[in-house]
């Protein structure tokens, strides 16, 4: 079995976990609308959107994400559930630090903003394995899973 953990380069997938939460901004901020907004104005809040939130993703997935992805492949443990796990932290951490940053009075951030966060960073996550063709499970140099199933009859002592 081939030790390849990925079958794209992981520069495919870092583009496109920066360019996931965007679009679920835009997604989100369309079906919070009450009305349906004119040409003009949809194009201005499509184009701000993207504006601001695809430099910030793409500063949080240069500096936590993609270090996170480079230990996870040295450790032989680069699979989506993982990936996805991280991804999860490290977008509600950024979110966090950025609502903190740019409040008028620096107040701690809610849990809301943690929550929504994480969420930015699962799609994040889950863009990037799509990507850069992450397997399902990562491969060991033997071509055995990471991730070993453990059945019931594997606990029992031997019967002698």
């Amino acid at each position: 079995m081939s030790d390849v953990q990925h079958k794209r380069s992981l520069w495919l997938g870092v583009l496109c976990a920066t360019v996931a939460p965007p679009v679920l901004l835009v997604f989100v901020a369309l079906l919070m609308q009450s009305r349906a907004p004119s040409a003009a104005n949809l194009l201005i809040g499509i184009g701000g959107l993207f504006f601001i939130a695809t430099p910030v993703s793409f500063l949080a997935t240069m500096c936590l994400g993609l270090p996170l992805v480079l230990l996870l492949r040295s450790l032989k443990a680069l699979n989506w559930l993982s990936i996805s796990i991280g991804a999860t932290v490290t977008g509600a951490i950024a979110f966090a630090v950025f609502s903190w940053a740019i409040s008028w009075g620096h107040e701690a951030p809610e849990f809301s903003q943690y929550l929504f966060g994480a969420v930015l960073g699962l799609v994040s996550g889950v863009a990037f394995c799509v990507g850069s063709g992450r397997r399902f499970a990562a491969r060991h140099n033997s071509g055995t899973s990471a991730l070993k199933t453990t059945y019931v009859s594997d606990l029992d002592p031997p019967e002698e």
